[in-house]
C-alpha cells in the first residue's frame, strides 16, 4: 500500500488580496473616504483578487478584515465630531461653527452657498461632509461686511435671471455667495469668479506674407530673335 500526504491550501486562499494592494489600502485610508478609495484603485488599474472592480462595500470589506481604521469615515458619528483627514466636518458641527441650525445648513447646501461630499452609497443628509474652511466660515457666520458685492436681486436684474437661476450659477461654480449682515436681518450678497475656462492658443501673425515669384521650372528654348536681347533688363515683378 502506497500513502501520500497532501497538504490542503486554506479555504478563501485564491481569493487573498495581494500584499501590495492592501498597502496601497491602507495609504489610502488615512487620505480618502471608501468609495473614493475605490474610485481611486480603479484609476490605477487594481481589481480585487477575482478580478471585480473595487466598491464602497468591497473596500470597507478589505479594511476590516486586515483592521486598517479610516481617517475618514462616511458616517458622521464614528468621527467623535472631529474633522475628516481631508478637512470636512459633519452638519452639526459645520452648524455649531457657523452658529446656525443643522437644517439650515442643508439648506445652504442645496442653495450652492456651502459644498458637501456625498457616498453614493450613503443617501441620508446625515451623513454629509461638509467643506467648512477657514475662509468659508467668514463669509457666512455673518458678522462681516460684504457691501462690496452685489445683492442677489441686483444680479437677478442685470442678469435677468430668476432667483432659482441665480442659484443655480453658484452651484456652477461661477458665483460665491457671501452672508451680509442688513440691519436686524442678513441678506445674500455673490462675488463673480473668473471663468475657469483654458486660455486660447496664441493666434499666428496677420500680416500678409511677402510675394515671392514663382519659382520656373525646368529649362525654356528662346527663340533665336530674343537672344540678342538677352542682356537687357526686364521690368519688375508685381
Amino acid at each position: 500500500m502506497t500513502t501520500q500526504t497532501v497538504t490542503c491550501p486554506p479555504v478563501g486562499w485564491h481569493c487573498t488580496t495581494d500584499a501590495a494592494v492592501v498597502e496601497r489600502l491602507r495609504t489610502l485610508a488615512q487620505q480618502l473616504p471608501d468609495h473614493q478609495i475605490a474610485d481611486q484603485l480603479t484609476a490605477e488599474g487594481l481589481c480585487t483578487k477575482t478580478g471585480k472592480a473595487w466598491t464602497y462595500a468591497r473596500v470597507a470589506s478589505i479594511r476590516k478584515q486586515h483592521h486598517i481604521a479610516t481617517a475618514c469615515p462616511v458616517d458622521p458619528g464614528a468621527g467623535a465630531g472631529r474633522a475628516r483627514a481631508d478637512g470636512r466636518v459633519s452638519v452639526a458641527v459645520a452648524a455649531q461653527r457657523l452658529g446656525v441650525s443643522s437644517s439650515l445648513v442643508h439648506v445652504w447646501l442645496q442653495q450652492g452657498a456651502l459644498t458637501s461630499e456625498q457616498s453614493e452609497q450613503r443617501t441620508r443628509q446625515s451623513y454629509r461632509w461638509v467643506r467648512l474652511t477657514v475662509a468659508d466660515v467668514a463669509r457666512l457666520d455673518g458678522q462681516h461686511d460684504w457691501c462690496r458685492f452685489p445683492p442677489v436681486r441686483q444680479v437677478m436684474q442685470e442678469r435677468g435671471w430668476s432667483r432659482a437661476e441665480a442659484w443655480a450659477h453658484v452651484r456652477a461654480g461661477e458665483y460665491l455667495a457671501y452672508r451680509h449682515p442688513a440691519g436686524q436681518h442678513w441678506e445674500w450678497r455673490l462675488q463673480a469668479l473668473p471663468p475657469t475656462t483654458p486660455t486660447a492658443p496664441p493666434m499666428p501673425p496677420t500680416t500678409s506674407p511677402r510675394r515671392e515669384a514663382p519659382a520656373v521650372r525646368g529649362t525654356l528654348a528662346m527663340p533665336a530673335a530674343t537672344a540678342t536681347t538677352a542682356s537687357t533688363p526686364t521690368a519688375p515683378y508685381d
